[in-house]
């Protein structure tokens, strides 16, 4: 894929985490959505940190910019149900299909 097909890609995910997030605050669980807002915005940050690499070297950029976001997280947050952690994990796999 090239650089924006994948941007794309992950914003989408994003989208779905968004609204699972805002589901779980309607339904009154905001510990779990905070921890699902907090993924979001973190791979947010690992797709800007990523934007400077071309199409060739994106997929790698990405994934290592994910990786360092997701220790960073883990870090902050006590994520015991993997809400956010989970979240890593699609754009993980979408970034690894693309052989990263």
């Amino acid at each position: 894929m090239t650089q924006r097909q994948l941007t794309i890609a992950v914003n989408k995910i994003l989208r779905e985490e968004a609204r699972y997030a805002t589901g779980l605050e309607k339904g009154g669980d905001f510990g779990r959505a905070k921890l699902a807002h907090a993924a979001i915005e973190e791979i947010k940050r690992a797709v800007r940190m990523a934007a400077g690499a071309d199409d060739d070297s994106y997929a790698g950029a990405l994934r290592a910019a994910l990786i360092e976001r997701r220790a960073e997280y883990r870090q902050d947050w006590n994520d015991e149900d993997g809400v956010g952690t989970s979240t890593f994990s699609r754009v993980l796999d979408l970034v690894d299909e693309d052989g990263a």
